[in-house]
């Protein structure tokens, strides 16, 4: 058995690293995953945001622009993470892209209403087709 440059039986490989205070992960190049505290801070702060935006919606507003700047950077913040932490492109992008429909919600550049309307159109022109 190798790890890394240290052969040997099971054994030999276990009394070395345990005599000499090593830990295997010091010979092996694992992946470190961030703590689940680097993705709960972003997500509380993006939460807290949103919701301050959504409530005070209004352009004369004096911290507005304040507010929409931290909301961008938040969401850099949250989505690279969720990548560093899963480390997956498809995860990253769907997470990007729920960020942004929620900032686009709280922004008012998107209505409820209308987003749901808009795929029961869709849902019935597609059902129109077959």
């Amino acid at each position: 058995m190798k790890i890394g440059k240290v052969s040997g039986t099971p054994e030999e490989i276990k009394d070395f690293l345990v005599n000499n205070g090593f830990k295997a992960g010091d010979f092996l190049d694992l992946a470190k995953k961030i703590e689940l505290k680097w993705i709960i801070i972003p997500a509380s702060l993006f939460i807290a945001n949103s919701f301050i935006l959504w409530v005070a919606n209004r352009p004369s507003f004096a911290l507005f622009g304040f507010l929409i700047i931290i909301e961008l950077s938040v969401i850099c913040w949250l989505t690279a993470s969720v990548h560093y932490r899963f480390n997956n492109i498809f995860i990253s992008g769907l997470c990007l892209l729920f960020l942004l429909l929620i900032f686009s919600f709280c922004m008012r550049f998107i209505e409820l209403y209308d987003a749901i309307k808009t795929i029961q159109d869709k849902i019935k022109l597609s059902s129109h087709i077959f």
